[in-house]
């Protein structure tokens, strides 16, 4: 049986007076995909900040087999729950390369020699990189910079590595490599719990799927299923169910 690596039990998530989740539920199994897929305002990432300790909530929320409410987000981070927030963040002003390091800073006091060989494991994944680890990150194009984004969070060594609209303002051969890239994560034996509008990417290589409207969890299951729904496809990916 499967275990869960992340579980979500009734939270619920506020600005202010206003509820931007109500009671959401959700699992992300050890080493497979997850995705939230919904339109615009529906809590997608304002679940992913929640998650990582950006936000307050309230409900239950366990990772690894320990309760996330009095953690910090530096704790959740040591604990390999990593976050790519979708405007990525990076130092621009920095080298490809020293953003990569940066990611390795909670293991500084490691041999050079694993640090290494984890840069190596980031290169091997992007290629480009390595071509590009000496220029400043300002300069790179948005599909590098989506690839430079999750580079350093895999220097964090992720249990879990939560990403938030990867696809976003990208072309369409770029978010294929991208995607491409996340499903070899899962081989590697990295969790994924992927926040995307791109709904038909999304569902093509994620193993289970939940679908938010309105701060509400509507639908859920095995992506495979939910890709070959009928109300799925009308609404989200842009096929009318008759055309099928």
């Amino acid at each position: 049986m499967t275990s869960h690596l992340l579980s979500l039990q009734d939270v619920t998530i506020k600005y202010g007076q206003i509820e931007a989740v109500h009671r959401a539920s959700l699992d992300v199994p050890a080493g497979a995909i997850t995705s939230i897929i919904g339109p615009n305002g529906a809590g997608k990432s304002t679940t992913l900040s929640a998650i990582s300790g950006l936000l307050r909530c309230t409900g239950h929320l366990r990772f690894d087999g320990q309760q996330l409410h009095h953690q910090t987000v530096e704790d959740r981070v040591d604990a390999g729950l990593i976050f790519v927030p979708e405007r990525r963040e990076l130092f621009t002003s920095m080298t490809v390369a020293d953003n990569l390091q940066l990611g390795s800073y909670r293991f500084r006091r490691e041999s050079s020699g694993r640090r290494t060989a984890d840069l190596e494991a980031v290169y091997a994944l992007f290629p480009r990189l390595r071509e590009r680890q000496a220029q400043l990150a300002g300069t790179l194009s948005g599909g590098e910079r989506q690839m430079l984004a999750i580079g350093r969070a895999l220097m964090c060594r992720p249990k879990l590595l939560m990403l938030d609209e990867p696809s976003l303002g990208l072309a369409p051969r770029i978010v294929k490599e991208i995607f491409q890239i996340i499903s070899q994560l899962r081989a590697k034996g990295v969790a994924v719990l992927l926040v995307e509008q791109n709904a038909r990417a999304a569902l093509e290589i994620a193993d289970t799927a939940y679908v938010l409207e309105r701060g509400t969890i509507v639908m859920n299951g095995a992506a495979r299923t939910l890709a070959s729904d009928p109300k799925l496809i009308d609404t989200y990916l842009g096929l009318p169910s008759e055309a099928r």
